[in-house]
Formats: C-alpha cells, structure tokens, sequence
C-alpha cells in the first residue's frame, strides 16, 4: 500500500505545473463553480430576454431610480434591443400615472445610455409574454397528470393518499 503512495505521488511530481493543478482539489471545486455559474449566468440571460419585463422591484421602493439589479437586467436586455428594437414591458403595479410616467424615462433614459435606439422600443404595462399556456390549461393539465400518476400508482400496489376529502382518510389498495 505505502508503495502505491509513493508512485502517486511520483506521477503527480512528474507532470506539468497545468495538469498537476488540475489535480488539486481546490482548482476542481473552483472550476466546476466556474461552469455551474457561467451556465446558469446564461440561462438568467436568456430568461431576462425572454421576458423583455422590468419589474416595480426593479426600482427604489417608490421611486424612478433603477436597482443594481435592474440596471443589471436592462444591460443584458439592451444587447438584444440594439438588434431587434420592440416592446419592453413594465407593470404598473402600485405606481401611480408620475411615478409611472419617470420610470418609463429612467428605462428609456438608461436604454440610451447603453446605445439602444430609445425611439425604437416602446414600454407597455404589462406582465411577461411568453409561448406558455393559459392558466386553466395549466391547471387541467396538472390535474390530468396527478389523476394518471394516482392511477399508475394504484394499479402496481403503491398506497396512494387522497387529498381533498374531509375526513382526510387514505385510500389504500386492497390488492397488497
């Protein structure tokens, strides 16, 4: 066993200063978070383009000046604008028509300032556009997928738990 150490660590001696921090742990930990958050780093970005929507928290409570992370969220839109200038959608939420009005400007003003031609993007009160579904299909299809589950679950023998009734009991096969 000692002389299988002794080999290992020979090897390790005997390679280049790149591979052997490959080995090192700590560069390990270190890269795999480096590609878990470049990944995710890209995904966030695609999401905030997907739903070209600046929020009310993106905002200082009641007023028109924009979060870090608001700024941060309109630079990364402001790359797909600058090719594909349209709407960028901003609920009202509680704001009333000049609070509303200066975080129009402070959005147009900032879209500017990233060099996004500000007269060829609109902002529009509203939620998030998407190609999802319409809520009650959503919901009809959550229900069909849980009714097929409890059924598949029932016929293999599996205890299936009922919700909805009022006496809260279990429905147990008897084909145990």
């Amino acid at each position: 066993m000692c002389l299988g150490c002794v080999a290992a660590v020979l090897a390790g001696c005997a390679m280049d200063p790149q591979q052997r921090a490959l080995c090192d742990p700590m560069h390990r930990q270190l890269a795999m978070a480096r590609m878990y958050h470049d990944y995710f780093d890209e995904a966030a970005a695609n999401a905030v383009v997907r739903q070209a929507t600046i929020f009310p928290y993106h905002f200082e409570p009641r007023t028109a000046h924009l979060t870090e992370l608001g700024r941060q969220e309109l630079a990364i839109l402001a790359t797909y604008l600058r090719a594909f200038p349209g709407e960028v959608r901003m609920p009202r939420g509680s704001a009333d028509d000049p609070l509303y009005s200066a975080r129009s400007g402070a959005v147009l003003t900032f879209l500017r300032e990233l060099e996004v031609n500000s007269e060829a993007v609109r902002i529009v009160d509203g939620q998030p556009d998407g190609d999802g579904m319409a809520a009650e299909r959503v919901v009809e299809a959550l229900a069909a997928e849980n009714k097929r589950e409890n059924n598949q679950s029932e016929r293999i023998g599996i205890p299936v738990i009922r919700q909805g009734r009022s006496n809260g009991s279990t429905s147990i096969p008897t084909n145990l």
